[in-house]
């Protein structure tokens, strides 16, 4: 095979590769809905509010269920700084599929660009999309106005604290139940994985609801 084939076939292989994972992301996270769902009674801006809010939760979910990697591996935490990064990758992404997946009723959207900023506050988290999406319809156009909310989860105070707890020489040898740890401000939950053990730090109060469960952020040790 010449050289310039070679560079064609690894690049197709690439973008296949790429393909498949924001497909398995979108399986795994929910974000690929039946035709008939609730959505069709929204109009097309609450649906693309609807899909943008999905997808940032469900990022949340993602950063805390892999120690901000968005793949679970058993390698060190990440830094902060490729927490954020990932962050922004999902959310400048994924939501285009899910806009893909909407109920129109005769109109078109038109996507030029989404810019994402996540804020990581001690208590909360707070995500903004800047829209530059289009609707229209005939000869009209409406732009979609931007996206922001503020999510109740520590995850600043639950990577600080994984931080921490990873450069203590010993771990205490509890059940693999949920406990609260005295020196902790969350509580801790120990399962085995192969050799490692893996520590889901929970956030309880308060509460954020995200996917109808208490907020984990877990990593192995």
């Amino acid at each position: 095979m010449k050289k310039g084939q070679m560079t064609w076939y690894m690049i197709a292989i690439l973008v296949m590769v790429m393909s498949a994972s924001l497909l398995i992301f979108l399986f795994e996270d929910g974000l690929i809905r039946s035709p008939k769902s609730a959505s069709e009674k929204l109009t097309q801006e609450q649906q693309v509010k609807q899909c943008e809010n999905e997808v940032a939760e469900c990022m949340l979910f993602r950063l805390g269920m892999t120690s901000g990697k968005m793949l679970f591996d058993e390698g060190p935490l990440p830094s902060f700084e490729v927490v954020e990064r990932e962050g922004v990758r999902y959310l400048r992404t994924v939501p285009q599929a899910c806009f893909r997946q909407m109920n129109l009723s005769g109109q078109h959207v038109e996507v030029y660009n989404l810019v994402p900023d996540i804020l990581f506050n001690k208590q909360d988290v707070r995500i903004t999309i800047n829209n530059n999406i289009f609707l229209t319809k005939d000869e009209s156009e409406t732009k979609i106005a931007d996206y922001t909310k503020k999510f109740p989860i520590e995850y600043q105070a639950l990577y600080d604290t994984a931080i921490a707890l990873r450069k203590r020489p010993k771990f205490p040898s509890v059940p693999e139940t949920a406990i609260p740890l005295s020196d902790l401000p969350f509580d801790v939950e120990i399962t085995k994985k192969d050799r490692a053990r893996v520590i889901s730090l929970i956030q309880t109060q308060p509460s954020p609801n995200i996917k109808d469960r208490y907020y984990r952020f877990n990593f192995l040790k």
